[in-house]
Parts: C-alpha cells; sequence; structure tokens
C-alpha cells in the first residue's frame, strides 16, 4: 500500500510541475500578447489577457477621435493580490504606471483589426516610471498642435518633469498631450533649454477639466554637466533639473 501512495504522490507532483508556467517573460522588455494567455514573470507575478479591443474610426465615416486598442486582463503579484488592468493604447495617462502598449499591427481594412500586439511591462517593484517621453523636435516644437491648454504647475522629481493643466472639453480623454523640446541649449552656467506643451483637443464642449502628467527628461541631459535650466512655454517660473 506504501509503495501505491508513493506513485501516486509521485505523480501527482509531476503533473503539479508540468501545469506551472514558465516564468520566463522579461520587466522592461516588449512582447507579444494573446488573448487568453497568461504570462508569468521571474518575481512569480502573472499577466492574464482575457479581452483586446479596438475603436478605430473606420474610413467611412467622421469620428471625434481616432479610436485606440485596450488590453484587458488581471495582474497576480509576487504576494499573489490580483488586479483589473486595462492597458490603453493612447489615452495612457489611466493606465497603470508600469505597463503600456509598444506596438501594433492591423490589418489595411477599412475598419482595422489588431493582429499583434506587443506590451512592455515595467517591474512594478521600482520606482514608478515618467507616463510620457520627452520628444526632441525643432520642428513639433515650432509647429505641432497648439490648441489652447493652460498650465496650472509644474516641478521636476528625479527624472520626471510633472505638468498639471487644463482645458475645456467634453472629458478630457481625447486629448493628446504631448511635450516638445526646441533641440536648442543656451550657452550659460547652468545651461538652457526650452519646452512646449502641446496640445491636439478634438472635444467641442466647454466644461473644463484638469489633469496631470509627467514626462521623462533623461533625454535633455546634457554630458559633463549635472544641471539645467528649463523654460516650459506658457509657464511663468523656470525649472531647475539636477541629474
Amino acid at each position: 500500500m506504501l509503495r501505491v501512495t508513493l506513485i501516486v504522490l509521485l505523480f501527482s507532483v509531476f503533473f503539479a510541475c508540468g501545469d506551472k508556467l514558465d516564468c520566463d517573460t522579461a520587466f522592461d522588455t516588449p512582447f507579444t500578447v494573446e488573448v487568453g494567455e497568461e504570462y508569468c514573470f521571474p518575481d512569480g507575478s502573472t499577466l492574464l489577457i482575457t479581452e483586446i479591443t479596438s475603436s478605430y474610426c473606420p474610413c467611412n465615416a467622421q469620428c471625434v477621435w481616432q479610436g485606440e486598442t485596450v488590453v484587458i486582463g488581471s495582474w497576480t503579484d509576487s504576494e499573489s493580490k490580483v488586479i483589473a488592468l486595462l492597458i490603453h493604447e493612447i489615452l495612457k495617462d489611466q493606465n497603470e504606471a508600469w505597463t503600456s502598449i509598444h506596438g501594433i499591427a492591423l490589418t489595411r481594412a477599412c475598419e482595422p483589426r489588431v493582429v499583434n500586439l506587443e506590451l512592455i511591462i515595467n517591474d512594478p517593484s521600482l520606482e514608478p516610471l515618467c507616463d510620457e517621453s520627452t520628444s526632441i523636435n525643432e520642428a513639433l516644437y515650432n509647429d505641432g498642435p497648439k490648441d489652447f491648454i493652460d498650465i496650472k504647475d509644474a516641478s521636476i522629481t528625479g527624472d520626471c518633469l510633472t505638468i498639471s493643466y487644463s482645458a475645456s472639453g467634453c472629458s478630457g480623454d481625447s486629448w493628446e498631450v504631448n511635450l516638445y523640446d526646441s533641440g536648442k541649449v543656451a550657452e550659460s552656467e547652468p545651461e538652457q533649454r526650452y519646452l512646449r506643451l502641446s496640445m491636439m483637443n478634438p472635444e467641442a464642449c466647454l466644461a473644463v477639466f484638469e489633469k496631470e502628467r509627467t514626462f521623462d527628461i533623461s533625454n535633455l541631459q546634457i554630458e559633463n554637466n549635472g544641471t539645467l535650466i528649463l523654460h516650459l512655454e506658457d509657464y511663468e517660473e523656470s525649472l531647475r533639473y539636477t541629474y
């Protein structure tokens, strides 16, 4: 009887191990996801993809905004706590700070559909990352979208520039906000750079909404220097960035 019991136990352990996920999905690295699949990370946390939706504007319609892809699923952290996740392609300020859509391949049909999608999951145990990057682009600094935006406050923590702003709209969900650097550096001590917060606002409502977004400014650093003065257009105070 002991021998039979031992065989049954070994049989159970074998299949339990066989069902265990390989925790080889890397943090901070793009990986392709599919509906119904579960991905395990080195710390034992898992991501389950339950749905991928697309709401792109078809070619035969006029839309208030272009639409986006949303990944729906759940995250189980290393301590077995489960949270629901919505990962947006465009409305990135609504994502968890450590999740983002890296790349999407679409059909060429009149109503686009997702055929391949990549995510990046940053290690949530590390200090939260900034929401967006900063683009060094003189053309967009000068001629990018210039819909009205009211900058309420700006501050720097680490490599993140936090900007609070408001504008009119229906919900603010379709605002497209980007931070552009002019690409020019004023030779002074410390040196100076120039930024503009660009807004494209397709919403034709008169309500006013206030939002906050953080931008990674680490690409503005100048070699052999540890301090920059940043001038944000339409914001009275200059910002001191030490790195």
